[in-house]
């Protein structure tokens, strides 16, 4: 059932899709004739933060049933919670693909829930791995879900014989996804550091990085999605960053861009090329591996640790991580409340 929230004299009915989108819809479905009866409407609060991305290409069939169940309902009394920072353009986009009228009609950007999780988990740690001056490795490539784009990834870094200059970890966590792209340089076999698929999702295990992390110059990050419209962004991120480690994401469509422009943080254009973070997938596939991962692999370790060492990207690094920690996180009501009524 929603949580309700009395606010600067306003009703807020939180649904939580988060704990599992079937769940969220069933609490809307058995509530939503009690809200339609009220004089005094509440506003209705779709709260999904951990997801971030909407489909406007192909049906998505999570805004055809909130359109189904709140159809009826005040549209500027509806709230929709992502972290997408282009949802409000996606949602409307959608809308006029499908010929469907606004019925959401407050479509709000939350980057938040993850990025506190996962900064709550790193100041957690008492006992902080001390920074290495000299990495063994020129890179670390954790993967749990197996998708088709980290399998592409993954893939790359074998075919290349890239996998002896770093470490990676493919989990097949949620199943074999991938096994059908399977071909002579890797067979979506699971690869392990630390954590397998399934005690990976015990307790905060996902939050804690193998010791190996520390041996590593660059993190490459495959993130969540790689879509073209939706700019997503996890604790994949935020990990290298709160933990000074120079990273190059595979990932949405401008979000080396968005990090700089919505966070404040710096990027490492001294080492890596960003033209890729502004082309579609898969070119950006492509511009990220030829114009970058080939030359970092092809850099001798001891320059690439000369350049992680040197005070331009230690300033860098230091930087991002104090930005990050220092980020005012506000209250999802509060943030909602804010973005509605200024």
């Amino acid at each position: 059932m929603p949580q309700q929230i009395e606010h600067n004299n306003n009703t807020y009915l939180f649904y939580d899709f988060d704990c599992g989108r079937d769940r969220g819809m069933a609490d809307l479905r058995n509530t939503m004739p009690e809200h339609l009866k009220k004089k005094q409407k509440p506003y209705i609060v779709i709260s999904n933060a951990f997801e971030g991305e909407i489909h406007f290409k192909q049906p998505d069939t999570f805004l055809e049933q909130l359109h189904t169940l709140l159809k009826e309902y005040p549209s500027d009394k509806v709230v929709l919670v992502m972290c997408d920072a282009n949802l409000d353009a996606n949602y409307k986009r959608w809308c006029k693909n499908y010929k469907e009228k606004i019925v959401i009609g407050h479509r709000i950007y939350f980057p938040y829930t993850l990025l506190q999780r996962t900064i709550n988990h790193f100041n957690s740690i008492t006992n902080k791995k001390k920074h290495l001056a000299n990495k063994y490795k020129h890179y670390i490539c954790m993967n749990g879900a197996a998708k088709p784009h980290r399998f592409r990834m993954v893939e790359k870094l074998f075919s290349n014989g890239w996998n002896e200059q770093g470490h990676i970890t493919y989990l097949n966590r949620y199943g074999a996804n991938t096994k059908h792209m399977a071909n002579e340089n890797f067979q979506g076999q699971e690869l392990l550091l630390d954590f397998n698929a399934k005690t990976i999702d015990e307790q905060s295990n996902q939050e804690i990085l193998p010791v190996q992390y520390k041996q590593a110059v660059f993190d490459i990050v495959n993130e969540s999605i790689v879509s073209d419209t939706s700019v997503f962004i996890t604790e994949k991120i935020w990990k290298p960053i709160l933990h000074k480690t120079p990273f190059v994401v595979l990932g949405s469509k401008g979000t080396c861009k968005h990090l700089e422009k919505f966070f404040g943080l710096k990027m490492f254009p001294s080492m890596i090329n960003y033209s890729f973070d502004y082309v579609d997938y898969p070119q950006r596939f492509n511009r990220l591996v030829n114009d970058n991962l080939r030359r970092i692999m092809d850099t001798p370790l001891d320059d690439i640790n000369a350049w992680l060492n040197n005070a331009k990207t230690q300033s860098i690094l230091s930087h991002n991580q104090t930005k990050l920690i220092n980020t005012k996180i506000p209250s999802l009501v509060d943030h909602i409340d804010e973005s509605i009524h200024g």
